[in-house]
């Protein structure tokens, strides 16, 4: 009985707090539907709290707490004895045990010290402008007949603020154990990972962070102004230490910085390309994706034979006037930030071909020491890099190309697959050679012969038409150019182009019986088929098509519908209707006017079919 009376004076106290406040109370009766069916209602009760310091463990008065539920965020304000408390909070989750039964809820408590902080004179006794707390509160029920534990339900959260008045010093080091002065240091609540502070080391790698929470563990992180290197180190302070050092001499204290670079460094790019043509006298640049670690083995002013990087590089005389020999380098060299290595040989002559190559390049490191890797997208990082030098001698000029045919002589092109295209073009003194290219269908020009030692060529027809073409019912079509390469491998500009076409006329090569139409009287469709591609402006037209030697029987084409390829031959649907059923013997013509796609008109030898 005394429980239900405290029960009921808690109740009223609570109704009249939130009422004061600002906040209304909610109903926990059950809802009743108008089909008279009774629905279970989420029981809700009483939470109750308080906030102390953690370290002294006195109430904090006058802490605006905060607490959503419902659709509206319920505010309190803390009394003398640092307590709160909010009415009809849902009760969560629904627990049973043997003996009792329990509902547990999660919820987010905020508290706002700003106007407390504010009438605080010493800076010292302030705490957080706000603070956060996630708590799961278990409710308890003050009935004693309630069996479900869903009427009369409490539950109570203390939470725990400090003061800030702890200051933190300490020291960055490198790995070498020596100050880092401008590296940028992160102070973090360890628990909730929140950022408190930032600030930067001076020259002498001393940091100092006032203003923290006192008896809190913190961790701290130091970053390089490069973001290259950083360290980190956890640190718990006791409550009412206002001053906590991580003293420098003691290393274990120290924050030292470590490389964070996990990515392999690799060559972005060689100057000048791999089978490109320089001047005698051209550096040969290597420059790398970050800088490379300098340790004795990247040296390079010690010459040869001192088992540094110099002994690593090789420039090769490759030509056919000499037997392959290293060429002496007058100089190898860094760049400043050590991402640039520059090869000056000596002794190069024009007209000449020569490989550079660099042993061992995976023994060069970035700082974090990661060992170079190659780069898969270009040749001369791992690889040999070939060039060639310039010579005297003048570029050839621009060849004037054309098509030989030669009936009788050279068979006639056909795109079907087959056939002979000669191409010729004028003598240049200065050619040394001659590069053939060809584009097939729009395609770029490719290499189709080098180092062609006359001003002819011949070369087969390619096989276009065979039912892969990127658009079958467009015309293929196949292009030549030939430049000129001078007696120093440079290659001078392009001839004009030959446009090479299909001669060959095509034929009718498939014409089964005719297929009756389901249905109708004297209906048939044919289905022909030519040994090329046609041209759908001509294959269409019915007019193309004429019957024959057929007895009295009329023939009306009604339509015609190009098929295109089946995988073996160029097909066309003709819709016929006959005046009574065809007389063996008619004959089936298409017309010369039916072209392929190179124009050519239907081969009269074979344009007809009887049946």
């Amino acid at each position: 009985m005394k429980n239900i009376i405290r029960l009921l004076v808690l109740s009223m106290i609570a109704g009249m707090i939130l009422w004061l406040t600002g906040c209304t109370e909610e109903t926990t009766a059950p809802v009743q539907s108008p089909n008279t069916e009774i629905k279970t209602v989420q029981p809700k009760g009483f939470v109750t709290g308080k906030i102390v310091d953690r370290c002294t463990g006195m109430a904090i008065s006058g802490a605006v707490v905060s607490l959503g539920y419902g659709d509206t965020v319920h505010s309190f304000k803390t009394d003398a004895s640092g307590s709160f408390a909010f009415a009809n909070v849902p009760a969560g989750q629904y627990t049973a045990c043997p003996s009792c039964s329990i509902w547990t809820g999660t919820y987010m408590i905020t508290a706002s010290l700003v106007d407390y902080n504010a009438k605080q004179i010493d800076s010292t006794k302030r705490y957080r402008d706000y603070f956060y707390q996630s708590v799961t509160i278990s409710f308890t029920s003050l009935v004693a007949s309630d069996s479900l534990g869903v009427s009369g339900l409490v539950g109570s959260v203390v939470c725990s603020l400090a003061t800030l008045s702890t200051t933190l010093k300490g020291t960055v080091v490198t790995q070498n154990m020596q100050p880092a002065p401008n590296v940028g240091v992160t102070i973090l609540d360890h628990i909730t990972n929140i950022v408190l502070a930032q600030t930067t080391t001076g020259a002498d790698g001393s940091f100092q962070v006032s203003s923290l929470e006192n008896g809190s563990t913190f961790e701290i992180r130091a970053k390089s102004a490069d973001g290259n290197f950083e360290g980190s180190t956890v640190k718990g302070v006791l409550c009412n230490q206002a001053m906590d050092s991580l003293r420098a001499q003691v290393t274990v204290e120290q924050i030292v910085l470590a490389p964070v670079d996990n990515v392999a460094p690799f060559v972005t790019s060689i100057s000048p390309a791999n089978n490109a043509d320089v001047a005698v006298g051209t550096s040969i640049v290597y420059t790398f994706s970050e800088p490379i670690k300098q340790v004795p083995y990247t040296v390079t002013t010690l010459g040869l034979g001192h088992g540094t990087i110099v002994d690593n590089i090789h420039v090769n005389y490759i030509g056919l006037k000499k037997t392959a020999a290293d060429i002496p380098m007058t100089s190898v060299t860094w760049s400043n930030n050590n991402t640039v290595l520059t090869i000056i040989p000596s002794g190069l002559v024009g007209s000449a071909k020569y490989s550079v190559r660099i042993d061992s390049l995976s023994k060069l490191t970035d700082i974090a020491g990661n060992a170079v890797v190659n780069n898969t997208t270009m040749v001369g990082d791992f690889e040999a890099l070939n060039i060639t030098t310039a010579g005297g001698s003048i570029v050839p000029g621009v060849p004037v190309l054309s098509e030989q045919f030669i009936p009788g002589v050279y068979t006639t092109q056909n795109y079907a697959g087959g056939g002979t295209i000669s191409l010729e073009w004028n003598y240049d003194a200065n050619a040394r050679s001659y590069n053939i290219y060809r584009s097939v269908n729009g395609g770029s020009f490719d290499i189709l012969a080098t180092n062609v030692r006359f001003t002819q060529y011949q070369t087969t027809c390619p096989a276009l038409y065979a039912g892969t073409l990127s658009d079958p019912l467009g015309p293929a079509n196949v292009r030549y150019i030939v430049t000129g390469v001078s007696k120093d491998l440079v290659e001078g500009p392009a001839s004009n182009i030959i446009i090479v076409t299909d001669k060959v006329k095509p034929q009718l090569i498939y014409f089964p019986a005719p297929g009756a139409v389901a249905g109708a009287t004297n209906s048939w469709v044919y289905v022909i088929g030519f040994n090329e591609p046609m041209s759908q402006a001509t294959a269409k037209v019915v007019g193309n098509y004429t019957f024959s030697n057929t007895g009295g029987v009329t023939y009306t084409i009604n339509n015609a519908t190009y098929a295109g390829w089946d995988g073996v031959r160029w097909r066309v649907y003709l819709e016929v209707t006959s005046s009574a059923a065809p007389v063996a013997g008619y004959i089936l013509t298409t017309a010369a006017a039916i072209t392929d796609l190179a124009g050519n008109g239907i081969d009269p030898a074979a344009n007809s079919h009887a049946y």
